[in-house]
């Protein structure tokens, strides 16, 4: 098997680290974007959670003001 010639491995070495810390930088990108939606989800739970407890205590109030 040929040996590749230094100045060509340190080549390919570079383009593999300069990949490899796009990949890093890449999947940064991806956890900060599922964070944010998790954090909008749990925002917009929160709200929904919210909103069917002032429904039912507006109902209860109904119920007791009408009987």
């Amino acid at each position: 098997m040929k040996e590749m010639p230094e100045e060509e491995f340190r080549e390919y070495k570079r383009l593999f680290i300069k990949t490899l810390n796009e990949l890093e930088v890449s999947n940064k990108e991806l956890v900060n974007r599922i964070t944010k939606l998790e954090v909008q989800l749990s925002f917009i739970k929160g709200k929904s959670v919210a909103y069917s407890s002032a429904v039912a205590i507006g109902i209860s109030i109904l119920i007791k003001l009408l009987f």
